[in-house]
C-alpha cells in the first residue's frame, strides 16, 4: 500500500508537458495509436495525477473519469516539494512520526500511564516507558559516545578470544552476558509448527541462510559478483573495528578468513535436507523429540546447556528441523573447528556493536555498508556524515528507526499502544472486519466456477484467519528487562539481546491462540496493512489508522467502509489471490511438486484464465503518456482492490439508508495522490499496485452499483462492456 519515495529521475524531455504545445492525453493517444494501445477511459481518462496534467479550467466529469472528477480540487491544492510527490496516506505517517517523536521528547504529556483500556497493567506500562527512556537517553548523548570510542566493544570481544577450549564455548554459548552475537549456527526459538500450530513448542532451526555475509546458502558454492561485494563491505568492516580494537593486520585476516570458512561450512550443510527432503511432512512440521534425544543428535554441540541458559532446559520435548545439519554442526564443534568458531563469534559481535560505538566509526561504519567500499574511508566523506545539518526532527526520526525501534521495538511499541490507542477503537474496527469477513465467506461461497472442494478449502482458510488488530489482546512482559549496572550502549545491547533469548521461554506448552501477536516481530507503528499469507493472518496496525482519514469513529459508515473497509477487504482477498492460494489455511505452502494446495487442479485452471484475462486488461493500455507496456504483475493487487470493494459493496447491501456517492467518492479519495510525470513513470514500472488513477477507475467500473449511481452509460469513460468485466473472487 505505502509507496516508496523516489530516488530516480527517468524521463527525458520529450516528455516535457507544456513547452510540447501538445496536452498529457493527446500525447498518450498519439503514443496509443502507434503503438496498438487503448487509452484508458475511452480517452477520457486525465491522467490527473500527473502534475499539470489538469487546470482548474479543465472540464471533468463523473461519468467519465471519477479519480479525476473527486480529486480535482485536492490536486490542484498540492504543492510538490523536491520529493516530486504527494500522497494523502503520507499524511497519516507524518502524524504517526511526530506521536513517535512525543514518545522520545515529552512521554508524559500523552498520558499513557493512566491507560487502562489497551490490556497492560500499570506496571508493565510504566517498565516500558523506563526502558524506552534509558536507551533513548543513552544513544542520543553523543558526547559520551564519542568519549568511550569503541572500548565498550572490547570486553565482548576480548570474552570470545580468550576462549581456549570448546568446553569453555559452551559455556560461553550459554551464558549470555559476554554475548554480543543474535546469530548462532543452531537457532532456538519458541513457536509453533506445522504439525501443531495451536500450541507454541521449542523449535530448533538452522540459522537463516539470509543471515550469513553472503546472503544465500548458494553463493558459498557458487559465488557472483554481488557475494563478492558483500564480502567485501562486511571484512572493511572487521579490518575498521578490530583495527581500533588494537588487532594487528595478519590477526584481522585471519578472523576473516577464519570466520568466512566456517559460515562455508555452514552453508555446505545446510543444503542436506534442502531438496531431497522436500516432500517429507517434518520438512514442515520438524522431527518431535526429546531433549535427550536431541543431545544425542547434536552430539557435541551443547544444545541441552544452551536451551537451560534460554530457561528451556525443562521443557522435555523439541521440534527439530533438517536435522542432518544439526547433526553436521555437532560433528564442527570441536577443538579441530575451534578457531573457525571463535572467529565466527568475533565477527558476528563486532556486526552486533558496529552501530553502538563512537559517531566517527559510527560514520565509517555507514559509508563502508552504505558505498561498499573495501578501502580506507575518506575523512571528507567522514566529515559530511557527521557534520550534515539536519533537522531536529530528521535527527530525532533517525534514532527511533536507527535505534530505538531495531533494539527496545516491543517496549516502544508498547508505549504507543498506551498513548494514542484505547480499547473502544480496537472493538469498532474488528466489528469492521467481521462484517466484511462476512461478505468475503459468501463470495466464496457461492463462486460457480469453483468446485465443492475448493469452497471447503477457502471457508476453512478463511475461518482460520488470524485477526490481529491494532495491538495484542495479551503481550509479553518486559519487566524481566533491566539496564541497572549497565555503563554505556553496548552494555544494554548485550543485555536486551540476553533478554531476547529468555523473552518467549513462559510461552512453551501453552495454547498457541491464532489472534496473538509479539510486538516485537509485528510492528503496528507501520502506516500500512497487510495479510501475512505464511501465517493466513490480517494485520491491520494501528499506524494505518492514526488520525481520522481511514477510519474515524465518529465519523460516516460509509467513508468508513470505503476506507478501512476495502483495505481490509483487500488484504483479506489477498491470501486467496495468485500468491495466497499456495497456502493453506496454517500458513503452510502447498503449491510445489504435484500438489494443487488451497484448489483443485481444475479450479486452478478456471483461476489462471480469469486472471490471466484481468492481467491482459491491464497490458493492453497505455498507463501513462510514453509508456506503451505495463507489466502483468499488477493484477495481484487488482485482485485484491476489486475484491476488497466487492466485499464492501456486500455490507452496503445491507446497511439501511447507504450513501453510495459517498462511499465511492470516499474511495477515490482514498488513493489520490499526484506527483511528477517522472515519478510517476517509477511507480509504473516498478510498483505492484496499479497507479491511483487506475486503482479507482477501473476497479469500481467493473460494478453495477457505481454504474447506476452515476447513470453511466455506454459511450462514457467510466462504461466498460459487461461482457468484458471481470472480477476474480
Amino acid at each position: 500500500m505505502i509507496l516508496k519515495k523516489c530516488t530516480a529521475i527517468f524521463l527525458a524531455a520529450v516528455f516535457v508537458l507544456s513547452a510540447a504545445g501538445c496536452s498529457a492525453l493527446q500525447q498518450a493517444a498519439e503514443n496509443a495509436k502507434n503503438s496498438g494501445k487503448a487509452v484508458p477511459g475511452n480517452g477520457k481518462w486525465l491522467y490527473s495525477e500527473i502534475e499539470g496534467t489538469i487546470s482548474k479550467d479543465t472540464k471533468v466529469s463523473e461519468k467519465d473519469d471519477f479519480y479525476t472528477a473527486v480529486n480535482k480540487d485536492w490536486i490542484l491544492d498540492q504543492k510538490l516539494d523536491e520529493s516530486g510527490f504527494v500522497i494523502e496516506l503520507f499524511n497519516v505517517q507524518k502524524t504517526v512520526d511526530e506521536n513517535m517523536r512525543i514518545l522520545v521528547r515529552d512521554p508524559e504529556s500523552t498520558g499513557y500511564r493512566e491507560n487502562t483500556t489497551v490490556g497492560m497493567d500499570a506496571e508493565e506500562i510504566a517498565h516500558a516507558g523506563e526502558i524506552v527512556a534509558d536507551f533513548y537517553k543513552e544513544v542520543s548523548d553523543t558526547a559520551k559516545r564519542d568519549s568511550l570510542g569503541v572500548e565498550p566493544l572490547r570486553p565482548y570481544v576480548e570474552a570470545v578470544q580468550n576462549i581456549k577450549t570448546v568446553d569453555e564455548m559452551a559455556d560461553f554459548l550459554s551464558v549470555s552476558g559476554k554475548n554480543l552475537s543474535e546469530v548462532d549456527p543452531v537457532y532456538v526459538k519458541v513457536g509453533a509448527t506445522a504439525a501443531d500450530p495451536g500450541t507454541f513448542r521449542v523449535i530448533l532451526e538452522p540459522v537463516p541462510e539470509e543471515i550469513l555475509t553472503l546472503g544465500s546458502r548458494v553463493a558459498y558454492s557458487y559465488i557472483d559478483a554481488d557475494a563478492i561485494f558483500a564480502k567485501q563491505k562486511r571484512s572493511a568492516l572487521l579490518r575498521l573495528i578490530l583495527g581500533k580494537l588494537g588487532y594487528g593486520s595478519e590477526e584481522i585476516e585471519n578472523v576473516i578468513r577464519r570466520a568466512y570458512r566456517f559460515e562455508c561450512r555452514l552453508a555446505e550443510n545446510l543444503s542436506l535436507d534442502r531438496d531431497a527432503d522436500r516432500e517429507a511432512p517434518e520438512y514442515r512440521a520438524g522431527t518431535e523429540m526429546t531433549t535427550e534425544q536431541a543431545q544425542e543428535l547434536f552430539g557435541a554441540y551443547p544444545i541441552a546447556k544452551i536451551l537451560d541458559g534460554c530457561d528451556l532446559g525443562s521443557v522435555g520435548s523439541v521440534s527439530v528441523f533438517q536435522p542432518k545439519y544439526m547433526k553436521a554442526v555437532g560433528e564442527l564443534f570441536s577443538e579441530k573447528y575451534l578457531e573457525e568458531i571463535k572467529a565466527f563469534y568475533i565477527m558476528r559481535t563486532v556486526y552486533g556493536a558496529a552501530d553502538l560505538l563512537d559517531t566517527q566509526t559510527a560514520a565509517e561504519v555507514s559509508y563502508i555498508l552504505t558505498r561498499g567500499s573495501d578501502e580506507a574511508v575518506r575523512a571528507d566523506s567522514v566529515d559530511e556524515a557527521l557534520n550534515k545539518k539536519d533537522p531536529e526532527d530528521e535527527a530525532t526520526d533517525a534514532l527511533i528507526n536507527g535505534y530505538v525501534k531495531p533494539y527496545v521495538g516491543a517496549p516502544f511499541e508498547m508505549l504507543y499502544i498506551a498513548a494514542f490507542l484505547d480499547g473502544t477503537q480496537k472493538e469498532g474496527i474488528r466489528d469492521l472486519l467481521h462484517q466484511v469477513k462476512e461478505e468475503l465467506r459468501d463470495v466464496l461461497a457461492n463462486e460457480e466456477w469453483m468446485s465443492e472442494e475448493g469452497r471447503k478449502n477457502t471457508a476453512e482458510k478463511l475461518d482460520l484467519m488470524a485477526e490481529r488488530v491494532l495491538f495484542p489482546d495479551t503481550y509479553i512482559s518486559y519487566k524481566g528487562l533491566d539496564f541497572a549496572g549497565d555503563e554505556n550502549l553496548v552494555d544494554m545491547a548485550a543485555d536486551i539481546f540476553a533478554f531476547n533469548k529468555k523473552r518467549k521461554a513462559p510461552l512453551a506448552g501453552t495454547v498457541r491462540t491464532r489472534n496473538e501477536w509479539d510486538l516485537a516481530e509485528c510492528t503496528t507503528t507501520v502506516v500500512n496493512a497487510y495479510n501475512n499469507v505464511a501465517e493466513n493472518a490480517m494485520i491491520i496496525p494501528a499506524g494505518i489508522v492514526t488520525g481520522s482519514f481511514t477510519y474515524d469513529p465518529d465519523g460516516a459508515f460509509e467513508t468508513n467502509l470505503a476506507r478501512l473497509g476495502t483495505i481490509l477487504g483487500h488484504e483479506m482477498t489477498h491470501g486467496f489471490d495468485t500468491g495466497g492460494c499456495r497456502y493453506d489455511k496454517y500458513g503452510n505452502e502447498m503449491d510445489y511438486g504435484d500438489r494443487d494446495g488451497l484448489l483443485t487442479s481444475a479450479d486452478r485452471s478456471k483461476f489462471t484464465e480469469k486472471t490471466f484475462t484481468l492481467a491482459m486488461q491491464y497490458t493492453a493500455i497505455e498507463p501513462m503518456p510514453g509508456m506503451t507496456t505495463y507489466s502483468a504483475a499488477v493484477q495481484t493487487e487488482a485482485i485484491a482492490d476489486m475484491g476488497g470493494v466487492k466485499c464492501a459493496l456486500g455490507v452496503a447491501e445491507e446497511t439501511a439508508d447507504f450513501n453510495y456517492d459517498l462511499f465511492f467518492r470516499s474511495y477515490a479519495e482514498l488513493w489520490r495522490k499526484v506527483n511528477t510525470i517522472e515519478v510517476e513513470r517509477m511507480y509504473a514500472q516498478g510498483d505492484v499496485h496499479p497507479l491511483a488513477y487506475l486503482r479507482t477507475n477501473m476497479t469500481l467500473q467493473q460494478f453495477d452499483e457505481f454504474l447506476k449511481t452515476y447513470d453511466v452509460k455506454e459511450g462514457d469513460g467510466m462504461y466498460l462492456d459487461p461482457a468484458k468485466r471481470i472480477i476474480i473472487w
